[in-house]
């Protein structure tokens, strides 16, 4: 039998620090990543079932559980540690589908390049 628990507010074990539900439900991430595209390896995760590095600066990042829709939000920073060139940051990111995204970093001179990447994708899970 399922259980059901209806509440409006949640709050600390002392009765401080409270938090609407609209906001646990609504304005929680739903998927996170930190992936290193210089050696292949997802850090910690999130609602992640796999990032597959397709070239250069080039990243798919896969959810385990997919949204409702195409038109959730991401967050996403990346960094870049190798010599002189530093990374402006995420070129660009793409929701392909309900469970994937697509993730692009650049260096300065604009060229994708492989870099340390963080995102979390907002929205309401299917």
């Amino acid at each position: 039998m399922a259980s059901e628990l209806r509440v409006n507010t949640l709050k600390d074990a002392a009765g401080n620090n409270s938090v609407a539900m609209q906001y646990v439900a609504n304005g929680s991430a739903k998927a996170k990543v930190s992936y290193d595209g210089n050696n292949n390896t997802i850090r910690s995760s999130f609602n992640t079932s796999s990032v597959a590095d397709t070239s250069s600066g080039r990243y798919y990042w896969n959810n385990s559980s997919a949204f409702t829709d195409t038109n959730t939000g991401v967050l996403s920073g990346a960094t870049h540690r190798s010599g002189t060139q530093s990374l402006t940051g995420i070129s660009g990111v793409v929701q392909r589908s309900t469970t994937q995204w697509d993730l692009n970093a650049v260096n300065q001179s604009a060229s994708q390049a492989d870099a340390e990447v963080g995102a979390l994708g907002t929205g309401d899970l299917a």
